[in-house]
Order: C-alpha cells, then sequence, then structure tokens
C-alpha cells in the first residue's frame, strides 16, 4: 500500500535525522576543544585552523565518495561526484550562514558585530560558487570542465584571503 510505504519512509527519515542530530551533538564539542587546542600549540588564530580543518572532518564521507566516483572515470559517475560535492558545499554554506544569523539575531542584544569578515568570506564562495556551476549548465546537466573546477578549488584560498583583507 502506498500510504503504508509513505510513513514508513517518514519514520525511516525522522529516526536518521534524529540518528544524524544525536552524532553532532556528541561529536561536536569534542571537535570545536581539538580545534581550540590546536590553534592555541600553533599560533594560528581559531578561526583559520578552523577554516580548514572543520571541512576536511565534516565532509569526509563527500570526500571520499567523490573519489570513489572519479576512480571509475566515466562520465556519468563523475557528474555524480561533482554535483555531490556542490550540493554539500553550498548546503553547507547556506545552512551554517542561516544558523549564524539565526543566533546572532536572537541574541543582538547581548552580542557585538566581530564578523563582517567571515561573513563576507561565506557570500564570496556561495555566489562564486554558484556563478561557476550556472555556465557549467548544459542540456545533458551539470558538466565541469577542468578550468572551472580550478576556479572552483581556488574559491577556497581566496577565500580565505578575502578574510585576511578585511580583518
Amino acid at each position: 500500500d502506498a500510504r503504508w510505504e509513505r510513513k514508513r519512509i517518514l519514520a525511516k527519515s525522522i529516526a536518521l535525522m534524529l540518528f544524524g542530530v544525536a552524532g553532532v551533538l556528541v561529536f561536536s564539542d569534542p571537535l570545536v576543544d581539538t580545534l581550540g587546542r590546536l590553534a592555541a600549540i600553533t599560533g594560528i588564530p581559531v578561526f583559520y585552523v578552523s577554516f580548514v580543518a572543520t571541512p576536511l572532518a565534516s565532509h569526509a564521507s563527500e570526500l571520499i565518495t567523490s573519489l570513489l566516483f572519479a576512480a571509475e572515470k566515466e562520465r556519468e559517475a563523475l557528474d555524480v561526484g561533482i554535483a555531490a560535492c556542490y550540493g554539500a558545499a553550498i548546503m553547507n554554506a547556506t545552512v551554517g550562514l542561516g544558523a549564524f544569523l539565526l543566533i546572532f539575531l536572537y541574541r543582538i542584544e547581548h552580542m557585538d558585530w566581530v564578523f563582517s569578515a567571515e561573513i563576507m568570506c561565506i557570500l564570496f564562495c556561495t555566489v562564486g560558487s554558484w556563478l561557476v556551476v550556472q555556465t557549467s549548465k548544459t542540456e545533458r546537466g551539470l558538466t565541469m570542465p577542468t578550468a572551472k573546477g580550478l576556479v572552483l578549488i581556488s574559491l577556497y584560498p581566496l577565500s580565505l584571503g578575502v578574510v585576511v583583507f578585511l580583518e
């Protein structure tokens, strides 16, 4: 029955989301502590350590999956890998920015605004990625020539440079 199947899918989706939230609650605090200690040991500001290490830790599964798709060396598999990375990056930037702004708006009377450079960095990466991908769409779907892939990869260090410049 289709109605029963929808209920089963919804229940499984909710359970998986709760499992994911529990995982975030369990692992986020130790990750933040570790990044703070690493920053203290190296003398590098926490933002820069987090900027480099957090995406590697939190998106390792997408990276591994994309590498497996790329190893197949077939166009469709490569397109899926690129789309997965692009989707994860945009979703992460959008959700991160949204959560950050919601927290700020909720606590506005108790916080000083010192995050302009970081916000500009997130917007720079998100809009830059969107522009590159929008110019890469064809009738067959998303195609990503090497040059455009290099542009996307360069947005990461460029955005770090934007933060350094703006601060």
